[in-house]
């Protein structure tokens, strides 16, 4: 089931519910990028993602686990731009109960290491992860798109 995650199939259904639009804009800059794996090329990679992404939703979301958050950071930013966002919206979607999910810690790392780390051993992958979702945050307020994009309920 977790190989489904991020399999073709997967991405059409999460990206189809999107208007065609913000679709076209996503598809757009991804196809931009030069420093990603896609599935095809790296199955592997992606299945083991899909596999680690339920541990990591069911984790404590505490100090202990910061160093996941980081490690994740990579992770995150080798997929393309429309699996990466995918991962985050699904790890916070995970979150039911919490305010917070794990898909805005990581960023809220990559935040702190882009900040306040430029020596860290990931601060180009994460200035990455914070240039994405800084990217979806103005789609979505420059193209009114709130009332399509699947967000966690209230």
């Amino acid at each position: 089931m977790s190989y489904m995650l991020f399999s073709p199939e997967a991405q059409k259904a999460f990206w189809d519910a999107m208007h065609p639009d913000t679709r076209a804009l996503f598809e757009l800059l991804e196809k931009k990028e030069r420093f990603t794996h896609n599935f095809d090329e790296t199955p592997e990679l992606f299945i083991k993602m899909a596999a680690i992404l339920p541990d990591v939703a069911m984790l404590p979301m505490d100090s202990k686990n910061q160093e996941l958050l980081v490690k994740m950071i990579p992770l995150m930013t080798s997929m393309p731009l429309m699996q990466s966002i995918f991962a985050v919206h699904w790890l916070n979607d995970c979150a039911k109960d919490s305010p917070i999910g794990w898909g805005t810690l990581i960023y809220l790392e990559a935040l702190n290491i882009q900040n306040n780390i430029p020596n860290h051993i990931h601060y180009a992958m994460a200035k990455a992860m914070v240039a994405r979702i800084k990217t979806v945050m103005q789609a979505r307020q420059a193209m009114g798109m709130a009332s399509n994009w699947p967000l966690k309920a209230s």
